[in-house]
């Protein structure tokens, strides 16, 4: 064995563990790089849809309020004259007909003079027949059949003016509806100036909510509306019947009124959320909010999924409506599928998973 042999031998050792070790090394990353990993994500599908942008208002409900040709749906009721509450026809929670009488005051007074005026009334006829068949015989004058006539139409119109005052003791209804205070009892002395009922018709409520003065422009009269409420299941549809010309000046907004349809389930008092349509556009495209990533090159994107495969799409972006927002974009159609979860951070094309949801 010579001295090369002896000195070169574990070196060429060496080199051959290291030449075999990166070659398996080599292999292996060549192996992995043919193997690409599907990205999980979740998918959507782009709809054509009517979004809209809204004003939101927050107020309570009341009864609706005299609004052109429309009358007051509630009234605060007092009798037109003093005096004592004789019958209480009307309780709380009650409902009632327009022309029903809901109190009565005690007639006792105005009975007894009506019934002296009916009796003059019966006498005076009764002078006036004698004196019109004596004048048949010849047997009385002209003047005395003139003052019978006379004392006739007195005694009438006596009754005609003590009859109208049995009306103004009562107090009617001047709307139907329910009954929600009656602040009186009977024997209790009442007088104009003192409301004894309160009447609403609970079928004619509306949202009273502020507008903030910045909005108030956008907010058009008989413009859709959608109400909500603590409790609800599910929003109202109503509309904007009007809007105050006065603004709150503790608050910087205008009220609206936005009607509530019958039988909606909400009372007078109740805190309500108002969203006021103030824009609507149909038959756009739209796609869930999270669809829709900011990329530093091409801003909005969203990655439209074909064949396994999710490329990014540069798109433009309109009003946002339901978790939804409107997209348009070069190549995007009704029915494509797009990432819904998932979308950030992903390569402009990459192999995707699409996850059950």
């Amino acid at each position: 064995m010579n001295d090369f042999d002896v000195d070169t031998r574990p070196r060429l050792l060496a080199l051959a563990a290291l030449t075999a070790c990166l070659s398996a090394n080599s292999f292996v990353l060549a192996e992995e790089a043919a193997v690409q990993t599907d990205v999980a994500v979740q998918a959507a599908t782009i709809q054509k849809t009517t979004l809209r942008a809204y004003v939101t208002g927050y107020g309570s409900v009341i009864s609706a309020p005299a609004l052109e040709n429309r009358p007051a749906a509630s009234a605060r009721l007092a009798p037109y004259v003093s005096g004592l509450v004789a019958e209480l026809l009307c309780a709380p929670g009650q409902r009632v007909e327009k022309g029903q009488v809901l109190i009565r005051l005690d007639a006792r007074t105005v009975d007894a003079q009506l019934a002296k005026a009916r009796q003059a009334v019966a006498n005076a006829e009764a002078l006036l027949e004698r004196q019109k068949k004596l004048m048949a015989a010849d047997a009385t004058t002209q003047k005395a059949l003139q003052e019978a006539e006379l004392q006739c139409a007195t005694a009438r119109a006596e009754v005609a003016a003590i009859e109208p005052q049995l009306g103004l003791l009562q107090v009617a209804a001047p709307l139907a509806g329910t009954v929600t205070r009656v602040s009186t009892r009977v024997g209790e002395t009442v007088d104009p100036a003192t409301p004894v009922v309160e009447l609403t018709d609970l079928d004619r409520l509306v949202a009273a909510v502020a507008i903030p003065m910045d909005e108030v422009a956008s907010v058009r009269k008989d413009a859709a509306a959608f109400i909500s409420a603590e409790g609800m299941s599910k929003e109202l549809s109503g509309k904007v019947l009007d809007l105050s010309t006065l603004a709150e000046a503790a608050n910087g907004s205008v009220t609206a009124w936005v009607e509530l349809p019958p039988k909606c389930g909400l009372r007078p008092g109740q805190f309500v959320a108002a969203r006021i349509v103030t824009e609507e556009r149909a038959d756009r495209l739209a796609v869930p909010v999270a669809s829709v990533v900011k990329d530093a090159d091409e801003g909005d994107t969203v990655a439209v999924i074909k064949d396994g495969k999710a490329a990014r799409r540069a798109v433009k972006t309109g009003l946002r409506d339901r978790g939804l927002v409107e997209v348009s974009g070069e190549g995007l159609a009704e029915g494509m599928t797009v990432v819904a979860a998932g979308a950030y951070g992903l390569p402009k094309e990459t192999n995707v998973r699409v996850e059950k949801q």
